[in-house]
């Protein structure tokens, strides 16, 4: 049996990438901004094993997973099986060629994650 449990980041003005978001044997399912302060129209993902040296977030085709979007807020599936066991992971704005920094106003953002028992 899982549950859902209900974590938040956010990615703070001049800032490129939100703060770490914890796993905790976790899996992330979905994603949500709440608010329509988001600078840019990509989010992309950096992971970690150690919550210090993280990395860009490549599928098998290696291209960089990404979410595009026109406007917040909004909601998304998340990738599932390429975020499957990284412990540690945050949100960017923008990709690994070319990250925007948040304009204006924090941005915070919803994760939804399943723990199964």
């Amino acid at each position: 049996m899982s549950k859902i449990i209900i974590t938040s980041a956010s990615i703070v003005v001049g800032a490129t990438t939100s703060g770490s978001i914890t796993l905790n044997q976790m899996t992330p399912v979905s994603l949500m901004t709440s608010a329509s302060v988001i600078t840019g129209t990509t989010l992309t993902f950096l992971v970690s094993t150690d919550n210090s040296n993280y990395a860009p977030l490549y599928d098998e085709t290696s291209t960089e997973v990404s979410l595009t979007f026109s406007g917040s807020p909004r909601a998304w599936g998340l990738p599932v099986k390429n975020l499957l066991g990284w412990p540690f992971f945050k949100v960017r704005l923008g990709t690994s060629a070319s990250a925007k920094a948040q304009a204006t106003y924090d941005a915070p953002l919803t994760l939804l994650c399943e723990l199964w028992n």
